[in-house]
C-alpha cells in the first residue's frame, strides 16, 4: 500500500492511495466471515451461509467497505504524521472503485483524494500594535434629545376633532370624502364615493395639495385627485378610492371633501409626562429629565457600538490574519454540492468572495471554540430564539407580548433545526470575538448617530452587495 502527495498549490493537495492485493485481500477475507456470521439467507440459519455463496452476493459491496476503510486509515496516519487537517470534506477525483470485482485478486486499486488543507490559525498575530481596531462610539446630539423628546410628546399627547375654524396642519389626521364627478363637476350619482384619512404633509407639492390645505371642515373642492400624491395611479386608485381594477378608465378629477380632522397635541412638559417615560425614576425639571434621556439613548447606541464592532471583525480579522485559502479547492467543493452552478466563471468571479470569507470565518469559528473552551447551553439557544422574536415583534408592532404568548410565537423557530444551528453559530462568534477583545487593541472613535447610521449603512450595503452576487 502506498501513498503520494501531489501538491496543487497552497492549501491544496491530491492524495493518490494504492491498494495492493497483499495488502486489501487478508482484510477482505476476514471482514467476509466476519459478516457472514450475522447475516440470515433464505434456506440457511444465520451465520451458516456458505462463504462462497456469499461472496457471490456480498463480496463486491464488503471488498468497496475494505478498500474504503484501507484508504481512509492511510489518510488519517499521513495527516496525523504531518500535522495535516483538511476543511469542508475530500473530493474523490477519478475514482477507480466502479470496477471493483472481487473475483479479480490481482487488481490494484488505486483511490485519488483531493483536500483542501486549513491555514495556519495563530491569534497572536492580531494582538500587536500595528494591528488597530476602530470601535465607534455613537451618540446622541442635544438636536437628536428634542427631536426624541418631541416624538414622545406627540406618542403621549391626545388626539382631538377640529372645527370649521380651525385650519388644515401639515402633520393632522384629515379625512377625505372622495366622490366620482360628472363633466360639470357635481357628484356622479351612483358613482365612486370613499372616505379614507390621509396626512397632508405627505401630499406631492403643488397646487392641488395648496388647494386641499386651504379648506377648512365640510368645505370641498373638485380637483385632480391622481395628481395629490406622488405614487402610481394603481396606489392612489386602492387607497383613495377602494378601486383595483380597471384603473385607466377611472377619471381623474373627484370631489374632495374634508369630513374629519384630527390633530394630536402634544403632552405637556410636566412631572407627570416624566413620570410616563421613566415610572422608576423621580425627575421634577426638563433639564433632568434630558438627562435621563441622553443617558438610555447612548446607553441603547453604546449596545449598537459593540454589536457592529463585532460584525465588523468578523470581516476585518481573516484579513488582518492573511489566511488563505484554496480558491480552487472551494469552487470545486461548491459546485459538487450545488450540480454545478458555479461552473460559469462570470458568475463563480461575483460570488467567490463570498464564499472563501464564509469557509474562513468557519475556521476561525472553529479555532475561537477550541482555543477559549466556548460553550454554548441549549438554554441559552433558546433565549436567544425568543428574543429575536420579541425583538421583531416589538419592532413591527409596539407590543410586548405576555411570555407565554411570545412562546406561542417562537415554537415554529425553537423548533426549527436549521434555525437553532444558526443562532448556535451566532452565539459562538458572540462568545468568541469577546474572548479575543481583551487581547485586540482597540481604538475607540466617538460618532454622532448620524454619522454611524451611514457608517453602518455603507457596511450593509458591502454585504447585500455580495449576497445580490449569489442571487444573480
Amino acid at each position: 500500500m502506498s501513498l503520494t502527495v501531489e501538491n496543487l498549490g497552497t492549501q491544496h493537495i491530491v492524495l493518490h492511495v494504492a491498494i495492493e492485493p497483499e495488502t486489501y485481500l487478508p482484510v477482505f477475507e476476514k471482514k467476509c466471515k466476519e459478516t457472514n456470521k450475522e447475516v440470515s439467507m433464505k434456506g440457511f440459519r444465520k451465520g451458516t451461509t456458505p462463504l462462497g455463496l456469499f461472496k457471490k452476493i456480498y463480496g463486491n459491496h464488503v471488498l468497496s467497505e475494505t478498500i474504503k476503510d484501507l484508504t481512509d486509515k492511510e489518510v488519517a496516519d499521513y495527516l496525523r504524521q504531518n500535522n495535516l487537517h483538511y476543511f469542508a470534506n475530500p473530493l474523490l477525483v477519478n475514482e477507480d472503485t466502479q470496477g471493483i470485482n472481487y473475483t479479480d485478486p490481482e487488481k490494484v486499486y488505486t483511490l485519488n483524494l483531493e483536500l483542501g488543507l486549513k491555514p495556519q490559525i495563530d491569534f497572536s498575530v492580531l494582538y500587536s500594535p500595528e494591528h488597530e481596531f476602530v470601535k465607534y462610539v455613537p451618540y446622541t446630539t442635544d438636536a437628536e434629545i428634542d427631536e426624541q423628546i418631541d416624538l414622545m410628546r406627540k406618542e403621549y399627547g391626545t388626539v382631538s376633532d377640529l372645527t370649521e375654524t380651525d385650519a388644515i396642519q401639515l402633520n393632522d389626521i384629515v379625512y377625505v370624502r372622495s366622490e366620482e364627478t360628472d363633466a360639470d363637476g357635481n357628484v356622479k350619482e351612483g358613482g365612486i364615493s370613499h372616505t379614507t384619512p390621509i396626512v397632508p404633509d405627505l401630499l406631492k407639492p403643488g397646487t392641488e395639495k395648496d388647494a386641499l390645505l386651504n379648506l377648512k371642515l365640510n368645505e370641498s373642492t373638485v380637483q385632480n385627485l391622481f395628481n395629490l400624491f406622488d405614487k402610481s395611479r394603481e396606489e392612489v386608485a386602492w387607497q383613495m378610492l377602494n378601486v383595483t381594477e380597471n384603473i385607466a378608465d377611472l377619471p381623474d378629477n373627484y370631489k374632495i371633501t374634508i369630513t374629519q380632522i384630527r390633530r394630536r397635541i402634544p403632552a405637556d412638559l410636566d412631572e407627570t409626562f416624566f413620570g410616563q417615560i421613566f415610572p422608576d425614576t423621580e425627575i421634577t425639571t426638563l433639564e433632568a429629565f434630558k438627562e435621563k434621556l441622553t443617558e438610555v439613548m447612548n446607553g441603547n447606541l453604546a449596545q449598537e457600538g459593540a454589536s457592529f464592532l463585532q460584525k465588523q471583525l468578523k470581516k476585518i480579522l481573516p484579513k488582518a490574519m492573511a489566511l488563505q485559502l484554496p480558491e480552487l479547492f472551494v469552487r470545486k467543493f461548491i459546485n459538487e454540492r450545488s450540480n454545478q452552478a458555479y461552473a460559469d466563471d462570470e458568475k463563480w468571479n461575483a460570488s467567490k468572495n463570498y464564499f472563501l470569507e464564509e469557509f474562513t470565518w468557519q475556521l476561525i469559528r472553529e479555532e475561537l471554540v477550541k482555543q477559549f473552551d466556548i460553550k454554548v447551553q441549549e438554554d441559552e439557544i433558546n433565549q436567544a430564539i425568543i428574543y429575536n422574536v420579541y425583538s421583531e415583534i416589538k419592532r413591527t408592532y409596539n407590543i410586548d407580548l405576555p411570555y407565554d404568548m411570545l412562546l406561542k410565537y417562537a415554537k415554529k423557530d425553537l423548533d426549527n433545526e436549521e434555525q437553532r444551528t444558526l443562532v448556535y453559530q451566532r452565539l459562538q462568534d458572540y462568545y468568541g470575538i469577546n474572548a479575543l477583545l481583551p487581547n485586540l487593541h482597540i481604538k475607540e472613535e466617538p460618532v454622532t448617530s448620524d454619522e454611524f447610521r451611514k457608517i453602518r449603512e455603507e457596511f450593509s450595503d458591502a454585504d447585500n452587495e455580495d449576497a445580490s452576487d449569489l442571487e444573480s
